[in-house]
């Protein structure tokens, strides 16, 4: 929540690209839940923040939404593609700073961790990108086409 309220909060000149890490970041803090077997904690967790992602990612959400036990990971499609592959953000120099800083200043190791090992974040030299999220814009996962 602190993460997705500091985006909110933020520029609007950076508010748009740093919001780009949220919804990687929302799949595997569920999934961390389910195979941690906090289940109820993850469906409390789901329901908080499917709105959030519900227009760009909502097929891939309800693919999951299914999720009941650590041992439904391994046989859940979209789940496993989410845990075989990386997320690719891209973000200008500025912007992924900012984010660092953030994550470090609030001792959020967790979610540094998560950024860390389950996300590729592109720093492209330039100014943020000012363009609003669409579908066609979205974080892909790695080993898929952009």
């Amino acid at each position: 929540q602190k993460l997705r309220e500091w985006v909110d909060t933020s520029l609007d000149l950076y508010k748009n690209e740093l919001s780009r890490v949220l919804y990687p970041v929302f799949v595997h803090c569920f999934l961390d839940l389910i195979e941690k077997n906090c289940v109820e904690l993850a469906r409390e967790f789901l329901e908080k923040y499917l709105p959030d992602h519900e227009r760009l990612h909502g097929a891939e959400i309800k693919m999951m939404s299914g999720l009941g036990a650590p041992e439904h990971v391994e046989g859940n499609e979209q789940a496993e593609i989410f845990r075989k592959n990386k997320f690719y953000v891209k973000l200008c120099p500025y912007s992924f700073d900012l984010l660092l800083r953030f994550l470090h200043g609030s001792d959020f190791m967790l979610l540094l961790s998560i950024i860390n090992e389950r996300i590729v974040v592109n720093v492209v030299q330039g100014g943020p990108d000012p363009l609003v999220e669409q579908e066609d814009e979205v974080p892909v996962i790695t080993g898929q086409a952009p």
